[in-house]
């Protein structure tokens, strides 16, 4: 990329290249984008925040042992609990209520049958075992579990049921289950006074994987949005504006293509990776749409003026068109590599963090902002010279 005094440099051979011949570039960029957006599908979701910190820690290794000792990121829940806005006849105010007993036991019953479930347990089963039912006197079951604090709360308006799960649990499999075990709980009909949820580590684990995306589709749409109409009104073009935000959603599904084959997890920290990428990446496709404005301008050889002044034939405007592109991305080429180097560096940086989540970041913004540095130099001009025709041929049908 060293200038040759009488030579064109490879940027200035490239941008002509990628002007004359767009449809290559253009086919080649699809390729890789396909490739990489299946690899994205398989992008790792890490919800577990305590694998965002350092592992080596004396109390993150404690945590991680008791849940794996106690399968609790396999467990879920049925929480019980009185509904104290509830008034009227029959409204149960004491979670020991043996009606309430007996129809958790009978919900333990039906859960035991499901085969995704391997254990349940609760406090209706210490009853059975102990005193071989539920009893019918409230005050029989007081005096059993005693003060039982742990078990029913410090007003006794909450209780739980536990369930091991078998295997691993996933987003999907989580999500029918939960569906399945609510259904149970309507069918055996609890008091309305009495609120029944489903939750656990791997529900809370789905909720949060839900958030991520929500907010990665969101927070890209709002950027994408605003960045259109943004250079729509300052290019008074909206396809030079939709050719930038190509360039940079390309870049995006190119960085989480390469976050999974590399093995880095979006999270609810480098879920904004996207939009950082577009709102970094955007200086660089407008650096280039810049400097071509301004090589048209400068060039002062009649065919170049015939095309400025919109009376020109379609060859010999691409032609100097071609040569406009050659030198905007050999001009402004070098100093967006260079910017991009040290940006990437400063991100790079983050890897020496001792906190996963900083580490990760620094990676997924080093390479986004890389991917949209190259294809800003290698793929826009392309999008911007079949633009540039079209426009060009439309001007001569409608002359």
């Amino acid at each position: 990329m060293v200038t040759v005094k009488g030579k064109e440099t490879f940027l200035e051979r490239y941008g002509q290249f990628a002007s004359r011949d767009p449809e290559l570039v253009i086919a080649a960029a699809i390729i890789i984008t396909v490739f990489m957006g299946i690899s994205t599908l398989a992008l790792d979701i890490e919800t577990d925040f305590l694998k965002s910190v350092p592992q080596d820690l004396d109390a993150i290794k404690n945590q991680n042992l008791l849940t794996e000792v106690f399968a609790e990121s396999e467990s879920l829940f049925v929480v019980a609990e009185i509904d104290a806005s509830e008034s009227g006849p029959g409204t149960v105010r004491d979670i020991r209520d043996p009606e309430i007993m007996r129809k958790l036991y009978d919900l333990e019953q039906v859960l035991r049958l499901n085969p995704e479930i391997n254990f349940v347990y609760g406090a209706p089963d210490a009853l059975v075992q102990s005193l071989g039912s539920i009893p019918e006197d409230a005050d029989e079951i007081k005096t059993f579990f005693g003060s039982a604090q742990n078990i029913f709360g410090f007003d006794y308006s909450i209780t739980t049921l536990t369930m091991r799960l078998n295997g691993e649990p996933d987003g999907e499999r989580v999500s029918r289950l939960s569906d399945r075990i609510n259904d149970e709980i309507d069918s055996i009909g609890f008091p309305g006074s009495v609120n029944l949820e489903v939750t656990g580590g791997p529900i809370v684990g789905k909720t949060i994987s839900d958030l991520i995306f929500e907010d990665l589709y969101r927070t890209m749409s709002v950027a994408v949005i605003l960045i259109l109409i943004t250079l729509s009104i300052a290019y008074k073009s909206p396809m030079k504006g939709l050719a930038s935000i190509v360039v940079l959603m390309f870049a995006v599904v190119w960085t989480g293509g390469t976050m999974s084959l590399i093995g880095v997890p979006l999270s609810i920290v480098t879920v904004t990776v996207g939009s950082l990428v577009i709102g970094i990446g955007i200086d660089y496709t407008i650096h280039i749409m810049n400097r071509y404005d301004e090589e048209k301008g400068k060039r002062r050889d009649e065919k170049t003026k015939k095309c400025l002044d919109k009376h020109g034939k379609y060859d010999e405007c691409m032609r100097s068109c071609f040569i406009c592109y050659g030198v905007a991305v050999d001009r402004v080429g070098k100093a967006i590599i260079g910017t991009a180097v040290t940006t990437v560096s400063s991100f790079l940086a983050l890897v020496l963090s001792g906190v996963p989540f900083l580490a990760d970041m620094g990676i997924a913004l080093s390479i986004g902002i890389f991917y949209a540095m190259a294809l800003s130099l290698f793929v826009l001009p392309s999008l911007l010279s079949i633009q540039e025709r079209a426009h060009i041929k439309i001007r001569e049908m409608m002359a």
